[in-house]
């Protein structure tokens, strides 16, 4: 599976920069399909057309989503009804509001726009996922920024994002609208969104304020609507940003927890994995499918999967299989940046994490088990540390430095923070319970972000305008396994001496 994944993702790379002919890509692809057939025997020739057929076809996804995503926006301004899609995040003067279309050739499209906020009318102000709007409104191209790395327009393509628009407080208003030319999909999605909203509502009403409140909704119901800027700085510069987006880490720790509460019988093995699974996706679907917690979600169904078909769970193949299928689906994907990162982390720890983590006696680690569970902690961060900061300082020109004592407090509190939120929502019963639990959560949280807002503070927390063309990424990638190697191959012949 990985030299197959990884020709893939090289042919949907080379479609994107290249932009080659449709005849020619369906040409090369059928021509590798014959030459994996006539020479199946012969290893090599075989070996090599199977690769290049999975770098044409990796071409032919992106050149065909590319024809098939064509959309044609009209020209001046037009009046548009909508429905709000996604939690509205506040930008100062203006809300950046996704909406799904309900009228006109564009129907079941999504636009993002920076809407301005009615400085008289502060009601007119909340919306919130389901609202209906009509707009008046000219749609644009959406356009990458200066001089950043970061793709802009390939990552609202990605998310089928197709126009962008500036709409003042005159030209629009609140409206019921009909979603009947919506998907049975789309309209499901926005029925869990709007539970979400419930939900965030419910853990609001409890007493959480704030940014308290806000980090509690970001890692428990993926609603990063309220985070402030100051707080998504901080988390980024202590080197903690992923703890705030739902990703592996999150459904990890809400799969552990399915786990433990479900029967452990051999023989109830694949009754377990169906009710897990259903229980993910569920969650994943209330959360809004985001791309990060749908990447993880895929991952934990081929790790169920290959548990119930008695293979290796967590391997490379796996999560080989996990990038080939969301590429298939969209090929788009591979421009995103969570994507990337969530990937290239979880690859680094299936290839490094033990042999890391072995630099200290096994034999140690099994009679000290609580240094034992801080040196993995450490052995983890480390390592998706190391995977992670070239990407990050090539698209945000970042380096975080203290993210090691940042991520051995935040690590352990998301687990508190993710298991109170859960017993919150479901202990209303009982308010003596939901009071602890509330209190419990209310100080993990504080300590958090007091914490993290501390380290961001710390001179040196992070080297900034750091500036990376795509070869030098590729060179630090390089120097990153040319160390790797050096070090284990040391620490072998240390420990054969």
């Amino acid at each position: 599976m990985v030299p197959a994944v990884i020709a893939m993702i090289a042919g949907i790379f080379t479609a994107h920069t290249v932009k080659p002919d449709f005849i020619i890509t369906i040409v090369c692809f059928a021509v590798s399909i014959v030459l994996c057939i006539v020479f199946r025997q012969q290893r090599v020739i075989s070996t090599a057309g199977s690769l290049i057929a999975s770098a044409a076809f990796g071409c032919l996804l992106y050149t065909c989503h590319e024809i098939t995503g064509k959309v044609s926006l009209p020209a001046g301004y037009h009046s548009y009804e909508a429905v709000v899609a996604d939690e509205p995040v506040d930008k100062g003067n203006r809300m950046r509001v996704d909406l799904q279309l309900c009228n006109g050739p564009l129907a079941g499209r999504t636009v993002r726009i920076a809407l301005k906020k009615d400085t008289v009318n502060q009601q007119k102000n909340r919306l919130t996922t389901g609202d209906g709007i009509v707009a008046v409104m000219r749609l644009q191209e959406p356009r990458n920024f200066g001089e950043s790395n970061f793709d802009y327009v390939t990552y609202l393509r990605g998310r089928d994002i197709i126009a962008t628009a500036c709409v003042n407080s005159r030209s629009w208003q609140h409206r019921s609208v009909s979603l009947g030319r919506l998907s049975i999909l789309s309209r499901a999605r926005l029925r869990a969104l709007a539970f979400r909203h419930t939900l965030a509502e419910h853990l609001r009403n409890t007493g959480l304020t704030g940014q308290d409140y806000a980090v509690v909704a970001a890692m428990s119901l993926g609603d990063k609507s309220g985070l402030s800027d100051s707080i998504r700085n901080a988390y980024s510069t202590a080197g903690t940003s992923h703890i705030l987006a739902l990703s592996g880490l999150h459904l990890g720790i809400i799969y552990s927890l399915l786990t433990y509460i479900l029967a452990r019988r051999p023989r109830w093995r694949t009754t377990r994995e169906v009710l897990l699974l259903a229980a993910i996706w569920s969650y994943v679907f209330m959360v809004g499918m985001s791309p990060s917690v749908v990447r993880s979600a895929l991952m934990l169904s081929v790790y169920s999967l290959a548990s119930i078909a008695g293979r290796d769970r967590v391997s490379l193949s796996a999560l080989s299989l996990s990038a080939a299928i969301l590429l298939l689906f969209n090929p788009l994907t591979l421009f995103d940046i969570g994507f990337q990162l969530s990937f290239i982390s979880v690859a680094f720890i299936l290839m490094y994490n033990y042999r890391f983590s072995s630099l200290v006696p096994l034999q140690f680690q099994m009679s000290h088990h609580i240094i034992s569970y801080f040196w993995q902690m450490i052995c983890m961060s480390v390592v998706a540390q190391l995977a992670t900061f070239p990407l990050v300082a090539y698209y945000f020109g970042q380096i975080s430095l203290y993210f090691l004592p940042a991520n051995l407090v935040v690590i352990p509190a998301a687990t508190v923070i993710l298991y109170s939120s859960v017993f919150i929502l479901i202990s209303n019963v009982v308010p003596v319970v939901q009071t602890a639990i509330l209190y419990l959560l209310s100080i993990t949280v504080s300590v958090v972000n007091k914490v993290v807002l501390f380290i961001s503070s710390l001179p040196g927390s992070s080297i900034t305008d750091v500036r990376l063309n795509i070869f030098q990424l590729i060179l630090i990638y390089i120097v990153i396994f040319v160390f790797m190697k050096i070090v284990f191959l040391l620490k072998k012949n240390f420990c054969r001496y």
